[in-house]
């Protein structure tokens, strides 16, 4: 292989990786699951209803909490089946004393306020294993972890355990309906993500229980399938959902089980939120591996092709622009030409969307773009801090709205 041919392919295969992972997957995952039904719609009459605990992990959340607990208590559960965890983070607002005030006359809820800011994961890990050593763990404990911010439709948890009546589903995630769409901000362009992820992870769920990775807001598993998630790691769903197919377990996502969360307004906040999560996936990334390489089987196939793919991307495009260079060096000027016009109109289109935001006026496919631009260079800045080393899972929400 000649080296013009070499660079070459490595000029197309950022081109070739984006739409195969976000145009032609996608209708790939809606021709085959046409049709295909994984779970069954109602819990099986005459057998017992599955005790639920509810871990959420807080910190600084007095902004919320007030309208979180009102939701709790209207979920429509068994009351003695249905049992709350509550943990602070360190708060240093008025979360530890809503929670208190929450807690206090109710026995099926437990606050804990622990002093020293770990992280989420050590909080999720302490919440379970006092969960446990009150209910043991099995196929009749479902955790469901969910954020302060995110808020259930008053059915959200029967529906969730109506998928656990397939003896193979480990994990199962709700449906998040996003709210709070604006014009000037970002609100629009990440309603629409949300929407197509939600539509692509239940159809991976409909092929036979594959689903890549739950939306961290609000989702289940069954307390069996629960594993200790590092202290350092950032992103506990998707690890979480690692752990049960490593256990031999399926994951879901159920259309029926709807829950809310207003989305971010500001591409500043919304870009420190995916630099986070950025990092925490490239921590998954190299911790599964196995789990998605070689790309053979149909677990594989759509771990790869819906995520791994997805986070490599902003490197294979680095690897475009520095081929399209040497092509360019070695007289291959056309490519030199595209190279910069894609260049151009990546950094160009977002300075435009902002200028005419500026002005009052509002194009959805610049805004499209620039949310896309931004997001992909959150993954890049993940990734240097992912080789950086990550010490631990501290994180501050997302400015609430």
């Amino acid at each position: 292989m000649n080296g013009s041919l070499v660079f070459l392919i490595l000029f197309w295969l950022g081109i070739v990786a984006t739409l195969y992972s976000y145009v032609l997957y996608p209708a790939l995952i809606d021709l085959l699951a046409r049709d295909k039904r994984f779970w069954p719609e109602h819990w099986p009459k005459g057998r017992p209803l599955p005790r639920v605990t509810v871990l959420m992990a807080v910190h600084n959340e007095e902004a919320v909490l007030p309208d979180k607990f009102v939701r709790l208590d209207e979920l429509d559960y068994p009351p003695e089946l249905l049992h709350i965890y509550i943990g602070s983070d360190a708060s240093t607002d008025a979360t530890n004393a809503l929670s208190e005030a929450y807690a206090a006359g109710r026995s099926r809820v437990r606050f804990f306020a622990f002093r020293q800011r770990r992280g989420k994961a050590s909080i999720l890990n302490d919440l379970a294993k006092a969960a446990i050593a009150e209910c043991p763990a099995g196929p009749q404990h479902i955790f469901l972890i969910t954020d302060a911010n995110v808020m259930p439709e008053p059915n959200a948890v029967r529906e969730l355990v109506a998928t656990y009546a397939h003896p193979e589903i480990g994990l199962a995630e709700a449906r998040l309906i996003p709210l709070g769409r604006r014009y000037d901000g970002i609100s629009r362009s990440e309603r629409e993500y949300i929407r197509r992820e939600a539509r692509l992870k239940y159809r991976e769920g409909l092929l036979g229980g594959v689903m890549a990775g739950p939306f961290g807001g609000w989702y289940s598993l069954r307390s069996d399938f629960f594993c200790p998630i590092p202290s350092h790691h950032l992103v506990d769903d998707f690890y979480l959902a690692m752990c049960v197919f490593e256990r031999g377990g399926k994951a879901v996502a159920n259309l029926d089980a709807r829950v809310y969360e207003t989305v971010s307004h500001e591409i500043g906040e919304e870009f420190k939120r995916k630099l986070r999560i950025g990092a925490g996936n490239y921590q998954n990334l190299f911790r599964f591996w196995r789990m998605w390489f070689p790309p053979f089987n149909l677990r594989a196939w759509v771990l790869f092709s819906h995520k791994v793919l997805r986070w490599l991307i902003p490197l294979l495009w680095l690897l475009s622009f520095a081929s399209a260079g040497v092509l360019w060096w070695m007289g291959m000027s056309l490519y030199g030409w595209a190279a910069l016009g894609m260049l151009l109109l990546l950094a160009g289109l977002p300075l435009l969307d902002m200028l005419l935001n500026a002005l009052g006026i509002h194009v959805l496919l610049l805004r499209n773009v620039h949310y896309f631009t931004a997001m992909n260079a959150a993954l890049l800045l993940g990734f240097l801090r992912y080789l950086r080393g990550i010490k631990q899972g501290v994180w501050q929400p997302t400015k609430r709205i």
